[in-house]
């Protein structure tokens, strides 16, 4: 009778709780850490909490346990008369260890919790890696299958071309067992012989023909019918198709913001003269094209390069260096010296080493990561994948 007191006490107090505060039974069940079902039977006085939920509803209400549950009672006379003081501090001890194990337990229920969490959230990242992989191996099937059916096509035309060259040898044998036998008649058929000369010179000729044709074709064999692209249309697909690599394939936009020398320091300026589209992560990166011949080991004359303003140059970096002074930039390889600073070209042309001390006024605006060329390879972008997926949205 004094258990089902106290629950119907307990549900009681739980729904005027919320009700003097406004909380509604899902933030209430939130606070207390457990399912609003489970504050459902509470209220309702249909379970008994364990005392760690009791702990948990004394801190959350601001109470005592004996409140929540309406068993707090004066202790008269004769109850004082029958437990001495011993006996009341081993129940104190007995209780505390008591809540000390269901305080255990409710840590471990809480650490199982943030366990199962971690393990959910691995299996769904290792879920996203393998529908990744499943992409890209699904990419590289069609590939392979489009460079089987090209091979296919130009082992073909080879067999042909070889069956051409066959009969061709049969009839170049041909024509010199006749012309042997002519150089064995008289005189009188010279002519004829002459005649005979000129179809094997013809023939000669058309044999090369078909065996130039032949070597061609073995050469598109060999390089296995790979899609090359000029570094202009490899910018220009990347410029033209902006909005498109943007809003589908998690590109960026990244200005090429004018011209630096390589050769001797030249005026530089900050002007927007077109974008390209590049992988997210280059998202603090700019493009400058390069003029001159300073660093043709390394970048082409008109050559898109890419740079990084945040990132901090170390020894032997390639920079743009701004020399404010003469409002001029430069694109050199970069050695720190003690208070010296040196600037040196890569090129198969004799540039001089430009050298700058502690006091000169230069400051380095950008890192150079690679030519635009050098990015796609490193990222191992194929321009027929991205028409191919841009194609299929």
């Amino acid at each position: 009778m004094a258990k089902e007191i106290g629950l119907h006490k307990l549900a009681t107090t739980l729904k005027d709780f919320r009700k003097d505060n406004k909380i509604s039974q899902e933030d209430f069940a939130k606070q207390l850490e457990i399912a609003r079902s489970t504050l459902s039977y509470y209220e309702r006085a249909k379970s008994e909490p364990p005392i760690y939920t009791l702990v948990k509803m004394s801190e959350v209400m601001n109470c005592s346990i004996d409140e929540l549950l309406g068993t707090t009672k004066a202790i008269s006379n004769s109850a004082e008369e029958k437990f001495s003081c011993n006996e009341l501090i081993e129940k104190i001890y007995y209780l505390n260890e008591l809540i000390d194990k269901n305080r255990k337990n409710y840590e471990d229920l809480i650490m199982s919790k943030k366990r199962t969490e971690r393990m959910f959230d691995e299996l769904s990242m290792s879920k996203k890696r393998t529908e990744r992989m499943f992409d890209e191996l699904s990419m590289s099937k069609k590939r392979t299958e489009r460079m089987f059916d090209e091979l296919s096509m130009s082992k073909k035309r080879t067999e042909r071309m070889f069956d051409e060259l066959s009969m061709s040898k049969k009839r170049t044998e041909r024509m010199f067992i006749e012309l042997t036998r002519v150089l064995n008649r008289s005189e009188s058929d010279i002519k004829t012989f002459q005649k005979l000369s000129k179809e094997f010179a013809t023939l000669l000729d058309k044999n090369k023909s078909i065996e130039n044709e032949y070597s061609k074709s073995i050469k598109e064999v060999n390089e296995d019918n790979i899609f090359n692209y000029s570094i202009t249309e490899k910018e220009d697909f990347f410029s033209s198709n902006l909005k498109d690599l943007i809003s589908n394939l998690n590109f960026i936009p990244i200005d090429v913001v004018g011209e630096v020398s390589c050769g001797t320091p030249s005026y530089a300026f900050n002007e927007i003269s077109k974008s390209i589209a590049l992988p997210s992560n280059y998202k603090d990166c700019f493009a400058l094209r390069v003029k001159g011949n300073s660093m043709n080991k390394l970048f082409k004359d008109n050559e898109l390069i890419i740079c990084c303003r945040n990132k901090t140059p170390i020894d032997g970096d390639i920079v743009i260096d701004y020399l404010s002074e003469n409002n001029e930039a430069t694109c050199k390889k970069i050695h720190k010296k003690k208070d010296k600073l040196e600037l040196h070209p890569c090129s198969t042309l004799p540039y001089e080493i430009q050298y700058y001390d502690k006091n000169s006024d230069i400051n380095i605006i950008g890192v150079v990561l690679g030519s635009l060329n050098d990015i796609l390879d490193l990222e191992n972008i194929d321009i027929e994948d991205l028409k191919e997926k841009l194609n299929t949205i």
